[in-house]
């Protein structure tokens, strides 16, 4: 989709075939993608072949309440990644939802 288009752009440039993807998401809800010791993430990036990162928690402002998650690799893999990680984060926020409308 998205990824493919870029990928095809990036080709067409003559730019690395490898596109960082970023996603965007709530402080909150990143404990729970990263998991205890690293867990949820190692296991990502084992099995998508990716590298993500998560940027800073020095980069949070009181407008500014999101985290980036950069995801590295093949468009394949970093498909294969984001799947995972929309799953995680699905979760956790609908975990929260459901405590907060209790």
């Amino acid at each position: 989709m998205i990824l493919e288009i870029m990928q095809k752009e990036a080709y067409d440039t003559k730019v690395s075939a490898e596109i960082p993807l970023k996603i965007l998401t709530h402080n909150g809800l990143v404990g729970r993608l990263i998991g205890k010791e690293g867990r949820n993430l190692k296991r990502i990036e084992e099995e998508s072949g990716t590298k993500i990162t998560i940027s800073s928690l020095q980069d949070l402002t009181l407008y500014n309440p999101d985290r980036t998650i950069t995801v590295r690799g093949s468009v394949d893999a970093c498909c294969r990644a984001e799947v995972e990680i929309m799953k995680k984060l699905r979760e956790a926020f609908e975990n929260d939802a459901s405590v907060n409308v209790s």
